[in-house]
């Protein structure tokens, strides 16, 4: 696929949705996100869909992405663009998502507890999830203090209390002090 013909779809192509049409326009609805960073929230959010148009619309939206792309759904760039507000970056977006899709596997993200963190909650056989910017907005500030994604994600998900990362040894009879950061 030549540079020229990266990052955009048939003309044919249209998207339609409950917002209304969407033209998949590499160019238009990134809000403020910096052009520099569209790639990547695009390529991102084609792993981990906060909207998936279904299996046919995807053949077309792929290509306009893989490969540096940024034809991307009119809802995946608000998406970005609320996150990016929020802080994110598109890396802090996948490896967010990475951390939520092992915590969904393992049942240690139910939409009972933890709904309220996202606007939308996927399924066992869709992705879907789409975060809200503002519950999520400490996440980043979590990652550049030093703590590891997982750990962001415990601060966030308790509420800047979470459970410690374990106990320091203590002789027989005693409780060890717990270990945290």
């Amino acid at each position: 696929m030549s540079a020229s013909q990266r990052g955009s779809v048939p003309p044919i192509v249209t998207l339609v949705g409950a917002d209304g049409v969407d033209d998949l326009s590499p160019r238009d609805g990134w809000g403020d996100v910096p052009e520099s960073e569209r790639a990547a929230w695009a390529r991102y959010m084609l792993d981990f869909t906060p909207w998936f148009p279904g299996i046919t619309m995807m053949t077309y939206v792929a290509p306009g992405i893989v490969g540096g792309g940024t034809a991307a759904p009119r809802a995946w760039k608000q998406l970005a663009a609320r996150l990016h507000a929020a802080g994110f970056t598109p890396t802090d977006y996948y490896l967010l998502c990475q951390d939520l899709a092992l915590r969904l596997e393992q049942g240690r993200l139910t939409e009972a507890a933890h709904g309220r963190f996202f606007d939308t909650w996927g399924s066992a056989w869709q992705w879907g999830f789409v975060p809200k910017a503002d519950e999520w907005m400490p996440w980043p500030a979590h990652l550049r203090a030093g703590r590891s994604p997982r750990r962001a994600t415990d601060y966030v998900l308790s509420g800047g209390n979470p459970e410690p990362l374990g106990r320091a040894v203590a002789p027989v009879g005693e409780q060890g002090a717990p270990i945290g950061d």
